[in-house]
Formats: structure tokens, C-alpha cells, sequence
């Protein structure tokens, strides 16, 4: 009859406490070096901030692109749409309220 210490260190093959970091260190992790985005994808997350009205061509061009291409950056092309198209929103809610505001004052005189 073996031992439980025998058994414990043999039967489970367990590799040293060392061998994992010696591993780890020998093998690249994957996705972990980074790949650049698309520029057209970085001017239209800039310019959705900026210039939304411009900022929605852009992102669509560069959704084309990155498919197009096979390259990175469509995640950001499609968040500048969003931003822009909400920028956009927020801004002709605001004309709209200094448009009523500017002709109930006139009415009002």
C-alpha cells in the first residue's frame, strides 16, 4: 500500500508552483498587443463631439472602411454615430426652445 503523500504528488502530476510562471512568460497572451483603429473612426469619435453634423458621414465611411479593409475601428465608428446623431438631437431641442422662446417674446412686447 503507497502512501497518501505518494499518491498526492504523482498520481495527480501536478507540475511544480514555478513551471506556471515559466510558462506564462514563454507564451504571448492573445489580443493583448494592440492593434491600431482606423483614423477615419478616430476623426469621427472627435468630430461627434465637435462637428456632429460632419461627424455622422464620417463614421459611416468609416464603417465602410474598416469592413472593407478588415481593420479596427468599427466599434468607435458606430459609437460616434450614436454620439452625433445625439448631439444633433440635443442641439434642435435647443433651437427649437430659443426659436418658441425668441417668438412668444416678440409677442408678448
Amino acid at each position: 500500500m503507497t502512501s497518501s503523500r505518494e499518491l498526492d504528488e504523482s498520481a495527480a502530476s501536478v507540475p511544480p508552483p514555478h513551471a506556471a510562471l515559466e510558462s506564462a512568460a514563454m507564451t504571448p497572451f492573445p489580443g493583448v498587443v494592440p492593434t491600431r483603429a482606423h483614423p477615419a473612426a478616430i476623426a469621427a469619435l472627435v468630430s461627434a463631439f465637435v462637428l456632429p453634423i460632419l461627424a455622422v458621414p464620417t463614421a459611416h465611411w468609416a464603417i465602410r472602411l474598416t469592413q472593407k479593409h478588415g481593420r479596427r475601428g468599427a466599434g468607435i465608428a458606430h459609437t460616434a454615430i450614436v454620439i452625433a446623431y445625439v448631439n444633433l438631437a440635443i442641439l434642435a431641442v435647443v433651437m427649437v426652445n430659443i426659436l418658441i422662446s425668441a417668438s412668444l417674446a416678440a409677442t408678448f412686447r
